[in-house]
C-alpha cells in the first residue's frame, strides 16, 4: 500500500518555514470553483505539511529504507547521495503523475457519456505525449537507481547557499526548449534535477544533470547560479517556478508579502507558458519582491 511520499521532508526542511503546520503551494483550482473558466486555473493554496509536495509513490517500508539518510534532522544535504535521492523521488513523482494522466485521458476517451463532448484527437495526443514522457522518465529512473546502488559519479551536481528565503521545490525538468525539441517519438533525456531546500538559517539549492545526457550549455546553466546577488537569484528562481516546474511552495508570511501586482503577473505568466517550455524562456518577474 503506497503512502504519501514527501519530495521535501517535513523534519529539518518544511518545519523550518511552516506556520502551525501549514505552508502554501501552487495548485490547480478545483474546476467546480473556477467560475466561468475566467482567469487563471492556478492558485496559491494553503496546505498542511503532511500534504505538501506529496504523492503516493512507495510503501512505508521502502520509503523509510530508501530515504533514511535524508530524512533526519541532522542529515548532510550537501552530499552526492542526498542529491541522487532527492532526484530519484522527484523522478518517481513525475512518473506517477504521467501514469495518472494516461489513466484519466484513457477513461475520458472510452466514456460513452463524453463521446459528444471531448476532442478525441486531443485526448489521443495527450495520451501519446504522456506515454513518451513516461518512457523517457523510466530510463532516467533506472539510471538513478544504478547510481544510488553503485555510485560512479555519472551525475554532476552543484550546491549553492543563499540567504534565508522561505521557499521550497523538488523537481526534474527538461533542458529542451520548443526551438530544439526532438521529433515525436525520439528520446528526450536532457533534464535538470532542481531542489530548493529551506534550512534554519539559509536556503540551499541543489542542481545537477545526468552526465550522459548533458552538454556545455546545460552545465553553464547549472553554474549560472554561482556568486549572484540575492535579487538576481530571486528573479532566476521566479523564472524556474513560472516556466519549468510545478512542484514548489512557500511560507504563509512570504506569500502574504507578495504584492497584488506580482501575484496577478505570476498567474498570467504560468497560464501563458502552459503550451511552452524551456530554460531559455525568461520573465523579469521577482515573485518574492
Amino acid at each position: 500500500m503506497a503512502i504519501n511520499s514527501h519530495l521535501v521532508q517535513r523534519n529539518g526542511i518544511l518545519n523550518n518555514i511552516s506556520v502551525n503546520g501549514q505552508v502554501v503551494e501552487l495548485r490547480v483550482k478545483d474546476v467546480n470553483h473556477w467560475e466561468g473558466n475566467v482567469g487563471s486555473p492556478f492558485e496559491l493554496k494553503q496546505v498542511g505539511v503532511r500534504q505538501a509536495l506529496s504523492h503516493k509513490l512507495f510503501c512505508n517500508v521502502h520509503d523509510t529504507k530508501i530515504f533514511r539518510s535524508i530524512e533526519h534532522d541532522s542529515c548532510d544535504l550537501l552530499t552526492y547521495e542526498a542529491f541522487l535521492l532527492f532526484s530519484y523521488r522527484a523522478t518517481c513523482a513525475e512518473i506517477r503523475k504521467k501514469e495518472l494522466n494516461i489513466e484519466k485521458f484513457s477513461r475520458m476517451l472510452s466514456a460513452e457519456t463524453l463521446s459528444d463532448v471531448v476532442d478525441e484527437n486531443m485526448l489521443k495526443d495527450m495520451i501519446t505525449g504522456n506515454s513518451l514522457g513516461l518512457r523517457d522518465l523510466n530510463i532516467l529512473k533506472h539510471d538513478l537507481e544504478d547510481e544510488i546502488e553503485s555510485p560512479n559519479e555519472n551525475f554532476v551536481f552543484f550546491s549553492y547557499r543563499y540567504p534565508k528565503l522561505d521557499v521550497y521545490a523538488s523537481s526534474i525538468f527538461s533542458a529542451t526548449s520548443l526551438d530544439d525539441s526532438p521529433e515525436l517519438g525520439e528520446l528526450d533525456l536532457n533534464n535538470f534535477y532542481f531542489h530548493v531546500l529551506p534550512l534554519k538559517n539559509e536556503l540551499l539549492l541543489l542542481i545537477g544533470v545526468n552526465a550522459k545526457y548533458s552538454d556545455r550549455k546545460m552545465l553553464d546553466f547549472c553554474q549560472s547560479w554561482m556568486h549572484i546577488e540575492f535579487d538576481v537569484f530571486k528573479v532566476k528562481l521566479s523564472n524556474v517556478f513560472i516556466n519549468n516546474i510545478e512542484n514548489w511552495g512557500l511560507s504563509i508570511p512570504l506569500c502574504r508579502r507578495i504584492s497584488k501586482r506580482n501575484l496577478e503577473a505570476l498567474f498570467i505568466e504560468i497560464h501563458r507558458r502552459i503550451p511552452n517550455f524551456g530554460v531559455d524562456l525568461n520573465t523579469d518577474i521577482n515573485i518574492f519582491s
